[in-house]
């Protein structure tokens, strides 16, 4: 199977194979643009501006500042998948561990109640 486009790509493998009836509705399915009204629990989300695949000026940012449950941190770089660190990058503790221990201390345990105090200290949008 030969494609030209990545969207040419997606709608033979994704489309095709799911219930997806076109592109576009996977796509619009796909947004996070329209869905964090819905969010109750806290989300960390943590994106790199260079993702090739979720661009920074592609984030949902208006929405997210809107959101009491939502926290984005969005570094200049890391890209999709490269929040690693170091030459050896395999040991010791990692830029996404030490986040998400902290944040998730913070709004597990945090007696009162302060996810808007953690989204302050780890630098993201309000």
């Amino acid at each position: 199977m030969y494609s030209n486009t990545i969207s040419d790509f997606i709608d033979k493998m994704l489309v095709k194979s799911s219930l997806f009836p076109s592109l576009d509705v996977c796509y619009a399915d796909a947004k996070l643009h329209n869905k964090f009204e819905n969010i109750s629990t806290p989300l960390l989300c943590i994106c790199g501006a260079d993702d090739i695949f979720q661009p920074a000026d592609a984030l949902p940012l208006a929405e997210v500042s809107k959101s009491s449950f939502v926290a984005m941190v969005l570094t200049e770089h890391g890209g999709h998948i490269g929040f690693l660190e170091g030459w050896w990058p395999f040991r010791g503790v990692q830029y996404l561990e030490r986040v998400f221990v902290e944040y998730f201390t913070k709004t597990l345990f945090d007696k009162d109640g302060s996810f808007q105090k953690i989204k302050e200290q780890l630098g993201v949008f309000n």
